[in-house]
């Protein structure tokens, strides 16, 4: 991706996206509807973190070629937004992993690390 993003291809996209964000100017209140919406979402989270609502993570959001959205970014986002809202990382991980496989009926195959179970794994050495 960074490499795509350096290229010639990557800039062009860059640039023509960056174009359109400033020809585009919202609608007089945006910026308040848009701060309320965030706001009661993040209100509806809290709650049920509480009610302790079972969660699994996932997007909606696609991956697209160039700079608007790189694979992933969403994610990651979205996942800090729920630790921002309080959520211990402990669930954020199950969430992202065991439970999804779980919903899924998936289990068995992956979602933990186990013997015999899929995995994509990193290991990093420091955390920075």
């Amino acid at each position: 991706m960074i490499s795509y993003l350096r290229s010639a291809e990557g800039v062009s996209a860059r640039t023509a996206l960056l174009d359109e964000y400033r020809k585009a100017s919202p609608p007089p209140g945006f910026e308040r509807l848009l701060r309320a919406a965030i706001e009661r979402t993040r209100a509806t989270f809290k709650i049920m973190l509480q009610d302790h609502v079972p969660l699994v993570f996932g997007s909606d959001t696609p991956g697209v070629d160039g700079f608007g959205n790189p694979p992933g970014l969403n994610g990651r986002l979205e996942l800090q937004n729920w630790a921002d809202a309080g959520a211990p990382l402990s669930l954020i991980l199950r969430a992202a992993t065991l439970d999804n496989a779980t919903a899924l009926g998936l289990s068995h195959e992956l979602g933990s690390i186990e013997v015999g179970k899929r995995a994509d794994l990193l290991l990093l050495k420091d955390n920075r």
